[in-house]
């Protein structure tokens, strides 16, 4: 649906009917309190707010009048907007717009009508986008609350507004609509070459009391031919009952998977208020990491616009400022400073105040110092430049628009100069001539992005952070400090930038003097002075104590109450005490917890297996005579040997020889995976238990395959959690941020996950003598192995989640295909999460003679794994398996470091639990 095939490319998709009042089939979704996500309004949308301006921070057209109608109107959602004139272009239209919207209800129009007139009066404003060949592919969706009559187009190219066609279906849905009155339609609006499209809408609540809503789109830039959007979907993008409307504006591909429209209608019909039904709807895409707002009026005439962007601030809210600064001495303290006074469009505020200290005064401040000496400045450029290792020809690349005047964009090309003491790929770093002290650094992107550094988006945030990080880092070599300061701000230069300071404690030997003489430094103080509003600086020096405690009280517990910081349940450990377990279990809600999420993800594994891969169930036997670990030299557990009536044999490890067994019955067959326990006998501890779940596949194709149904599994049980069991993690773990952090990360790597071979993972400087051992010690020919604490060392050195691969085959299972014919490297990784490694995957011999080579190499007896070889000179198949432990998953969800907690009813040597 959300890709159309070949045939459908370049054709009208004409669809009418009826609206059906149904219950959407999402389950519930926790609460999600998004109002700490409030963007800034460069950052957001295109919404504006009329005629009223003040009832609102976010920007957007709510016009409420005495003859009891209400309407809203959307210009499209974004992450960023590109300047405050676009901005100000935008809100223009829509306030031209929504002259003629009042007009038409004031003479009590119909709902449905008047949304036609304005969604077309918006298409014919061109702000939006074209797409990728640039050819208008437009979609339009209108609905009627109180008919429930509906009509969508999509893919149409010779149709200036499709709204209007839309418009006319919905009222022809029951018969074919006259050619005649399409053919007008569509000849009336030629193609313009200069028509640009993006996501428009309206909701409207007429003097009747009917609602109608509408949106048309083109699309996002660059939007492949032949893709329908969420727009031109019911229940997706849009919605109108006799209840409520609602439209929406985004990724289209989120809004339709997660049908947000029709979530908002859910919810709102179970009782929930408007508000909290639109932050609900809003969760999935949130956690997909994707911007979406909606815009929702009901029956009462109340009036909701939600959105999900990231950008924003508590503090902006509550203080009703535009931004805030950031402040801080590179100790263990932050500040951030509501900047008041403020209007929505950028102005250079500038101070004319002036101060420099050669040591620290107890404070760093975005004050201009005096302009220094040339030739002192060459000294602290080459001192820098020798610490950072920056050599010439210097890289001018700029990315963006080469006529660009902006002055920072004049640095990064080289047309002025500077003392530029740090670059790379995305950022530069140069010498300020103003500083207040010695090696003060100005940190900008090569990308010109909004000063407003809270207000541009995650990845380009992280990048010059991580900048940022490093050049702080040469600053505190080239000066011998131990700290160095940073602040945003932005109001001397409308582009983003980062201030660096270097804590000096000890007398610097610069001459911090200009031609004109020395500066009036300011006097060190130990107090601010108090500032109603931005003075054109910003200091880490804390202002007057305030005495009205009272108010300050209730402002703390208005922002708390935003911004909610959840506790979270803590284990009872009860494990310890396997007398009292069993009543503990019942009565802890830790344990009752665990029992929900263990059902969650039971459910998200099969659901993923079955009906998304087309896997099939194994039923399995739990004890085997051919375990999966056995003691050879590779071994990386104990088996558990039983005597089963009076049968010598062992509980299985793994369910891997089961699965590639049954993966030969029948062919065809895709895949197989298990869901149930395992055994092993080394004793327990933090990350071992006796008796664990196992959620375990096999699958045909190669090592890279295995992967990526790895990955993607995983991903999908993140997002499920995320979705539908958000407040159920928090109480547990307090959080879901690690969980977003995942999701982020897997999508920012091209949605694939870093790898690395154990031989570079060794080379790493990180891995010290803790972080591996021999496979069998002292003989360093049998290879090495990575310890649990070099795991965690390479899950902090990637930030996140890492595979670890190609390890030397002694150090793992015999099982594994060899790399290559030297057979001393096996084909296979260990996914490392949270704690450690928490699901082993790999390649399996194909043939009979690999699987007797490798016995032999380990040094294992042949006879019990005789058959492991004769099924390959049966039916030799190329596959790949892997096993996630379950417990050690759930602590990583549950931000725990024990997987002892994770067992319900536990099985641990020398312990007995009842049941």
């Amino acid at each position: 649906m959300l890709r159309s095939e070949h045939s459908l490319l370049r054709l009208c998709l004409i669809r009418a009917g009826k609206a059906h009042k149904h219950t959407p089939y999402p389950p519930s979704i926790p609460k999600y309190n998004l109002e700490s996500h409030v963007p800034h309004i460069v950052s957001f949308s295109n919404l504006v707010h009329l005629p009223n301006p003040t009832v609102m921070t976010t920007p957007t057209t709510l016009t409420k009048m005495a003859g009891g109608w209400r309407f809203v109107l959307h210009g499209g959602c974004a992450e960023t907007c590109p300047d405050a004139a676009r901005q100000q272009h935008i809100l223009r239209n829509l306030q031209e717009v929504s002259e003629i919207v009042s007009d038409r209800l004031a003479k009590r129009v119909k709902a449905r009508d008047v949304v036609a007139l304005a969604v077309s009066a918006l298409e014919d404003r061109p702000v939006f986008n074209v797409t990728q060949d640039g050819v208008h592919q437009l979609e339009a969706v209108i609905v009627d609350g109180a008919s429930s009559d509906y009509g969508a187009v999509g893919c149409t190219e010779q149709t200036k507004n499709p709204i209007l066609v839309a418009h006319s279906l919905s009222y022809h849905f029951t018969t074919p609509f006259p050619k005649a009155h399409w053919d007008q339609t569509t000849e009336s609006g030629q193609r313009e070459a200069d028509l640009e499209m993006g996501t428009v809408g309206a909701v409207v609540l007429d003097s009747h009391g009917h609602i109608a809503a509408g949106g048309s789109m083109g699309g996002p830039a660059g939007k492949m031919n032949g893709r329908i959007g969420g727009t031109a979907i019911l229940g997706a993008g849009l919605y109108a009952d006799t209840q409520l409307g609602v439209v929406c504006s985004g990724s289209g591909d989120q809004i339709f998977k997660h049908s947000v429209a029709a979530q908002v209608a859910k919810y709102h019909t179970s009782g929930t208020s408007l508000r909290e039904a639109a932050r609900q709807a809003l969760i999935g895409v949130a956690a997909a990491g994707t911007s979406c707002a909606l815009a929702a009026v009901d029956a009462e005439g109340n009036i909701v616009i939600e959105y999900d962007v990231k950008n924003g601030s508590v503090l902006c809210q509550h203080y009703e400022v535009e931004r805030c600064a950031l402040v801080t001495e590179g100790n263990n303290c932050l500040s951030l400073i509501p900047l008041h006074g403020l209007t929505k469009d950028w102005k250079p505020i500038i101070s004319d105040l002036k101060e420099f200290h050669e040591t620290f005064p107890g404070y760093v401040s975005s004050k201009d110092g005096p302009m220094i000496a040339a030739d002192t400045l060459d000294d602290v450029c080459l001192k820098v430049q020798k610490a950072s290792g920056l050599t010439t020809p210097f890289n001018y690349r700029f990315d963006g628009d080469p006529c660009n005047t902006n002055l920072f964009s004049r640095i990064i090309r080289g047309e002025l100069g500077q003392y530029r003491v740090w670059e790379n790929e995305d950022h530069v770093a140069f010498l300020t001539p103003f500083a207040n002290t010695p090696g003060f650094t100005v940190l900008v992107p090569r990308r010109h992005l909004p000063s407003d550094i809270f207000s541009i988006d995650k990845a380009s945030f992280r990048k010059l952070m991580t900048a940022a990080h490093r050049v702080a880092a040469h600053l505190k070599d080239a000066f011998g400090v131990s700290r160095c300061g940073m602040i945003f701000e932005g109001f001397e230069i409308d582009y983003a930038h980062v201030k660096l300071i270097p804590i000096h404690t000890a007398d610097v030997t610069y001459a911090p003097y200009s031609a004109s003489g020395p500066s009036p430094a300011a006097p060190i103080t130990t107090v601010a002075p108090f500032q109603e509003t931005y003075q054109g600086y910003v200091s880490s020096l804390s202002g007057p104590l305030c005495k009205d405690t009272e108010s300050l009280a209730v402002s703390t517990l208005k922002m708390r109450s935003k911004h909610h910081v959840k506790t979270h349940i803590l284990p009872p450990r009860s494990w310890g005490c396997p007398s009292s377990h069993r009543t503990t279990v019942l009565q802890h809600p830790w344990y009752q917890k665990l029992f929900f999420t263990q059902d969650a993800i039971f459910h998200a594994s099969v659901a993923f297996f079955q009906k998304r891969l087309g896997y099939k169930y194994c039923f399995v036997p739990v004890t085997t005579n051919a375990v999966n670990s056995p003691m050879g030299l590779g071994s990386d557990s104990d088996p558990v040997p039983i005597l089963f009536l009076g049968q010598k044999t062992h509980l299985a490890d793994s369910m891997q020889f089961s699965l590639e067994y049954f993966l030969r019955i029948a062919d065809g067959v895709p895949g197989v995976y298990y869901i149930n326990t395992s055994f092993r006998g080394e004793d327990p501890d933090a990350m071992h238990l006796n008796q664990f779940y196992h959620v375990e596949c096999e699958l045909l194709g190669p090592f890279s395959e295995g992967i990526r149904v790895a990955e993607t599994y995983v991903t999908n049980l993140v997002s499920t959690l995320l979705q539908d069991h958000k407040e159920l993690v928090e109480t547990v773990a307090g959080t879901t941020d690690h969980l977003v952090a995942f999701l982020e990360h897997h999508r920012s790597h091209d949605c694939k996950l870093s790898q690395i071979t154990v031989d570079d993972a060794l080379g790493l400087p990180i891995m010290d003598a803790t972080c591996w051992k021999y496979i069998l010690a002292p003989d360093p020919s049998r290879g090495r192995t990575i310890t649990r604490a070099g795991e965690l060392k390479l899950i902090e050195h990637f930030g996140g989640p890492v595979w670890l691969t190609e390890m030397d085959h002694l150090g793992g299972p015999f099982y594994q295909a060899f790399t290559d014919e030297t057979r001393q490297k096996a084909r296979c990784a260990d996914l490392l999460l949270g704690n450690g490694e928490v699901l082993g995957l790999g390649e399996r011999h194909v043939s009979a003679e690999h699987v007797r080579a490798a016995l032999r190499q380990y040094e294992i007896p042949p006879g019990g794994y005789a058959w492991y070889g004769e099924i390959r000179e049966q039916k030799a198949i190329l596959t790949t398996g892997w096993g996630m432990g379950v417990e050690r998953f759930l602590a990583w969800v549950f931000r725990h470091d024990d997987i002892r907690d994770m067992a319900i009813i536990p099985r641990m040597k020398g312990l007995s639990f009842a049941p």
